[in-house]
């Protein structure tokens, strides 16, 4: 009567199988737990029972359609992780652009502001001017825009 192989023993077997398969893989199809299977003697369910999380690790390292779910876990979030610093430079970028445009947007009312106190001024200087040369300066009124502001 054979001696049944314990777990642990058993399990060392497969590994070290699925060592030398994988060693000499290329792609997927060469490392299945099938192939495992069938050195050890054992179904593939058993491999996948004993060996499944190092069998899929390995597996997802080699060229062929599955991936290990490991694997795209970790590129999901190291995608993930760059995003979020992509998305906070651009908002970090927005509100500096955004300062920025204000800024010019201020200067620029500021620049008008000056511009019209002065050319009131000087309004106000050619119609003296006029008056004392005994022109009738008539004041014609101007229709006050949307905002309420009108010149006079």
């Amino acid at each position: 009567m054979t001696k049944r192989m314990s777990r642990a023993k058993r399990r060392e077997q497969l590994l070290g199988i699925m060592r030398t398969r994988y060693a000499g893989a290329i792609s997927q199809a060469e490392f299945t737990a099938e192939l495992i299977a069938a050195d050890a003697g054992v179904s593939s369910v058993w491999v996948y029972e004993l060996i499944g999380d190092e069998f899929m690790e390995l597996r997802g390292t080699l060229e062929g359609g599955r991936r290990a779910p490991s694997t795209v876990t970790a590129e999901l979030r190291a995608e993930n992780k760059m995003l979020l610093r992509e998305n906070r430079e651009l908002k970090a970028q927005r509100k500096t652009d955004t300062e920025r445009e204000l800024a010019e947007a201020y200067q620029i009312i500021e620049e008008q502001d000056d511009l019209i106190r002065r050319l009131k001024s000087r309004n106000e200087l050619l119609e003296e001017r006029l008056k004392g040369q005994g022109t009738v300066v008539v004041e014609i009124p101007i229709a006050e825009s949307k905002s309420g502001s009108g010149l006079r």
